[in-house]
């Protein structure tokens, strides 16, 4: 659908940082209390993947906004009005997104719309932002319509994907952390469930990067073949220039 030996390569990169995040942050897990005795806590949450200051979340800010970065791409390219309505929306909410993801909007709502903090069985802030995230999809569905059928799908599959990291392994481990012990062997797996929420959002994310790239290659914005070429010439051209330049 949206691979190609590009696409692929850059799938596996970073899909491959993926992989050595989530094993830095499973790591520290195992005996969190000395490897932060040791080293300070300061410098261990930077492999922890639920701290804002972690490299597992600059990361994840990185692939949102290499995604919004190639959707401007996109929107530059196109021709018409619609095409560039388009591509600039989808842009938009993927930096927000990005956004929202180092600074955690979502988890100032609660207090923001003065609800009770505690109440429910699951985070609180779900309630608005799956409420904010649905109105943003009505919103976004129509203006999305210009797009090529194998993009939307290709960013519907992503969309799946980071939701359920988002969203629902976020109110499952809400619900343990709400109603049980703390002795609990699902509730001491926190860790482990937190894993699988970022690498499931940052999966979405580089699905996300590989629609979008498998179409701006298609559609001939990105031609890593064209650059190559240019590269060569250049290269030659500057090592005929020098000959000349000594005699």
């Amino acid at each position: 659908m949206f691979w190609s030996p590009l696409t692929r390569r850059v799938a596996f990169w970073l899909t491959w940082f993926t992989v050595v995040v989530g094993i830095g942050h499973l790591f520290l897990h195992v005996d969190q209390t000395s490897l932060e005795d040791r080293f300070g806590v300061h410098y261990t949450r930077w492999l922890d993947m639920n701290a804002e200051q972690s490299v597992a979340t600059w990361f994840n800010v990185g692939l949102l906004q290499l995604a919004a970065g190639l959707a401007v791409l996109g929107a530059i390219a196109v021709a018409t009005r619609r095409e560039r309505i388009a591509w600039s929306a989808l842009a938009i909410a993927i930096f927000l997104l990005s956004l929202d993801e180092k600074i955690s909007i979502h988890e100032a709502l609660p207090s923001l719309l003065g609800m009770d903090q505690g109440d429910l069985i699951t985070h609180e802030w779900l309630i608005p932002g799956v409420a904010i995230a649905l109105a943003a999809l009505a919103v976004l569905v129509p203006l999305l319509r210009p797009l090529p059928r194998p993009l939307i799908l290709g960013l519907l599959i992503a969309m799946v994907v980071y939701g359920t990291g988002a969203v629902g392994v976020e109110l499952v481990s809400g619900v343990m952390v709400r109603t049980l012990e703390i002795e609990h062997p699902l509730r001491q797996l926190m860790p482990v469930w937190e894993w699988i929420e970022e690498s499931l959002e940052m999966l979405g994310c580089i699905l996300a990067i590989t629609a979008l790239l498998r179409h701006l290659e298609r559609s001939g914005v990105v031609d890593v073949a064209r650059w190559r070429r240019l590269a060569t010439a250049g290269s030659k051209a500057k090592r005929l220039k020098q000959p000349a330049q000594s005699t």
